[in-house]
């Protein structure tokens, strides 16, 4: 697997805790946890509203949450650090090693390494479906 591919998955991904005995073998498998919590992921989606790569429109149900100081260098899993890329684009910024800022507005700035430059605005929640009263 690519360093790049590697990368990828650490970025959002299901972490196990695996105890092993003195002989290496397997003694107790931990419960899985999110490296980004469902709570801060759904926060993160209401202002992202979908994959911010530019030009991207795929819907958050699309994306994973992507570190832009990232995880496995000790970036934080928090709000300020955290946006929504599809998987195609999150692959592809980890392969491109592209820079990615986000400030406080939301205002996402992808910059390649030979200069290009663009930026994203967060397109907010998706609408959602009005609730039908029940006959009841």
């Amino acid at each position: 697997m690519s360093p790049a591919c590697t990368a990828t998955y650490l970025c959002d991904c299901k972490i196990h805790v695996i105890l092993r005995e003195a002989d290496t073998n397997p003694a107790k498998f931990g419960v899985s946890t999110y490296s980004v919590p469902r709570s801060l992921f759904r926060k993160i989606a209401a202002r992202d509203g979908g994959c911010r790569f530019p030009g991207c429109n795929r819907p958050v149900r699309f994306t994973d949450a992507h570190h832009i100081h990232h995880w496995q260098h000790g970036g934080a899993t928090d709000y300020r650090n955290l946006l929504l890329l599809c998987s195609r684009h999150h692959h592809y910024v980890h392969q491109q090693r592209l820079i990615v800022k986000l400030e406080p507005n939301g205002t996402a700035h992808f910059t390649w390494h030979h200069g290009q430059h663009r930026h994203t605005k967060p397109r907010g929640a998706p609408p959602t479906r009005p609730r039908i009263p029940s006959s009841g």
